[in-house]
């Protein structure tokens, strides 16, 4: 998101940049790990090595990882930017369903409230949302020199 500000993207390429590299690293270390040792699951461990891999690497989890790794080594040869697709990772979050039960009341309450909620959320916040990537917004010049100074005092804006 702040990458999307001009001037904080200018002043922090550098720190941008090797944010994305060490985390693209960490990731596709993370997944590599995971499918070299897939074949010691008891769900893939009765299959041949290579085989267990590749049903390993089609199930929708890891696909899921992969697709979010995959623009960062696509992108020196198509000048597309993917980097949104590693948002898809969030989707990994569905796993701890299963796994915890207060996190099920948590999305059921989510899931009755829903309506409201987005309401709300756009009602308030929406018009800023919509506002922060368009430069024809009533004010705008407004909004990034309250955000410039902000950042110069050293106020943090997180």
């Amino acid at each position: 998101m702040l990458e999307s500000d001009s001037k904080i993207s200018q002043r922090y390429a550098t720190e941008f940049a090797l944010f994305e590299v060490i985390s693209v690293i960490i990731f596709s270390i993370e997944y590599v790990l995971r499918v070299w040792s897939c074949i010691e699951s008891q769900r893939f461990n009765h299959l041949p090595q290579l085989k267990a891999r590749i049903r390993y690497m089609t199930t929708p989890v890891v696909l899921i990882d992969f697709i979010a790794i995959a623009p960062f080594y696509i992108s020196p040869f198509i000048a597309i930017d993917l980097r949104y697709l590693r948002l898809l990772r969030v989707l990994r979050l569905l796993k701890l369903i299963h796994y915890f039960k207060r996190f099920n009341i948590f999305l059921a309450v989510i899931a009755k409230e829903f309506k409201s909620m987005v309401a709300a959320i756009w009602t308030s916040q929406g018009p800023c949302y919509c506002a922060v990537g368009s430069h024809n917004v009533e004010c705008r010049n407004l909004i990034d020199e309250h955000f410039d100074v902000c950042v110069t005092a050293g106020v943090d804006v997180n």
